[in-house]
């Protein structure tokens, strides 16, 4: 006779004082892993615990919520996000997520929809419409778990490296892009 496992047992709840250390070390373990996504992100040991506390301010002042996913006694995971109106919208009311993450050995177990599904039910006691998370271009892994739990991508964030380097002139350069045509149609 087979024994089946029973799934790992998770609690999600708001987030209290004496989770702000191991937020903190959350924090640094995602910085780890997208820092091999994008070589730009900081080190993770240059994060101070000031983020964690930035987030627990929103939180008090209602601002926003920080939830955390504890298994026993230990938080395994976090999730921040904060109210934001956007007055070009029909429905300007939205939840955004500021942060999700989930310990390594959490990963694909519900940790992360639960958490989403909580800060939904915050979104929807608010009188927000929508919910929007942000990932890294870099991050197929976060984007395909976004999409599986129902998000679409709704707009496109474009980023252009400034160079440091001073020259002794002030104008622009463009390189490849120099030779682009003035105006749409132009075929110069």
């Amino acid at each position: 006779m087979k024994i089946s496992k029973a799934p790992p047992s998770f609690l999600i709840r708001r987030a209290r004082r004496v989770d702000l250390d191991a937020i903190h070390r959350l924090n640094r373990e995602l910085q780890t892993y997208e820092r091999k996504l994008r070589l730009s992100r900081l080190p993770p040991r240059s994060l101070t615990r000031g983020y964690a506390d930035r987030l627990w301010r929103i939180d008090r002042r209602n601002a926003g919520r920080l939830f955390v996913a504890t298994s026993s006694t230990r938080v395994i995971a976090f999730l921040a996000c904060i109210l934001e109106t956007d007055i070009l919208e029909s429905h300007p009311m939205a939840l955004q997520i500021t942060d999700l993450v989930v310990t390594a050995r959490w990963r694909r177990k519900g940790v992360g929809a639960a958490l989403i599904d909580t800060a939904q039910e915050f979104a929807r006691k608010k009188n927000a419409r929508s919910i929007g998370i942000t990932t890294l271009a870099e991050n197929a892994q976060a984007r395909r778990a976004y999409r599986a739990l129902g998000f679409r991508e709704s707009a496109v964030t474009f980023e252009r490296r400034i160079s440091t380097r001073t020259e002794g002139s002030s104008r622009t350069r463009l390189g490849r892009w120099q030779s682009m045509p003035a105006k749409m149609g132009d075929s110069r």
